[in-house]
């Protein structure tokens, strides 16, 4: 069965557009909020099994939201997309399990989605790996290696 997703995105075009995509690779989207209010709101009402939320500005908003969500409707995942890939880090300490690049949202989003709906961790193929696991355990020295998350694309092993 496919997850229930809900897309945040401030640009209400971009994120028709990716409910469009996700709809067309028979994912089921249950709500796009064009801002954190209504994002915090549907997730109350539609209790998504995973949210992506698109970057949006101020960062410290969009950041304060994925906690919010993850902690009061706990999704099986938040994912997140930006263009940047130094917010990794800040993105996985705020509760996210999925990180997508903007540029590589057609290829790796629905990916992303099956992957985290069904319990894993995502990363867009050309952020970099080697990273410690998120909620990992620093003393069992686990990765995040092309082997241990589902990519797609040069990655993929």
């Amino acid at each position: 069965m496919s997850p229930r997703i809900l897309v945040v995105d401030g640009h209400p075009a971009k994120g028709q557009a990716i409910r469009s995509l996700l709809t067309w690779e028979g994912l089921q989207v249950v709500g796009v909020a064009a801002d954190t209010t209504e994002a915090l709101w549907l997730a109350h009402e539609l209790s998504p099994d995973v949210v992506v939320v698109c970057l949006t500005r101020p960062l410290s908003l969009c950041f304060d939201t994925v906690r919010e969500i993850a902690r009061a409707v706990p999704p099986r995942g938040v994912i997140f997309v930006a263009f940047e890939d130094y917010l990794l880090d800040r993105a996985f300490q705020a509760g996210v399990r999925g990180y997508v690049l903007s540029t590589r949202v057609a290829e790796d989003l629905p990916t992303a989605i099956r992957t985290v709906g069904g319990g894993g961790v995502y990363l867009s193929p050309d952020l970099p790996v080697g990273r410690p696991v998120p909620g990992g355990d620093d003393a069992d020295d686990r990765s995040l290696a092309p082997a241990l998350v589902p990519t797609v694309g040069p990655a993929a092993s």
